[in-house]
């Protein structure tokens, strides 16, 4: 007679603010997960790839990163730059739109 392996259950103790478990919850759950599962994955991954599903940047580098990015599109012409002018004459349109809605 074979015996099913049954792992043994852990538990681990996360302390986090309320929002983000709340959050993480919410998102998780259009996944079709609960959070328990959702950790799991995360555990799984880091023992499968042995390093963290992302990449830790200070707010700094991270910004740097998204500036090169893009304008290596608008080089690319994948995306369109707008001076200045360009941009304030539209955040203006936007404005005035925006508030003729309010009205």
């Amino acid at each position: 007679m074979s015996e099913k392996f049954i792992p043994k259950k852990a538990r681990i103790v996360v302390n986090t603010d309320e929002q983000i478990k709340t959050d993480a919850n919410e998102t998780f759950e259009k996944m079709g997960l609960n959070l328990s599962q959702g950790i799991v994955l995360y555990l799984r991954e880091i023992i499968a790839t042995g390093k963290l599903p992302f990449e830790i940047q200070t707010p700094a580098t991270r910004i740097k990163a998204e500036n090169a990015e893009a304008l290596a599109e608008v080089r690319a012409g994948k995306r369109k730059a707008y001076s200045r002018e360009e941009y304030m004459k539209h955040f203006d349109e936007q404005m005035r739109e925006a508030n003729r809605e309010d009205v």
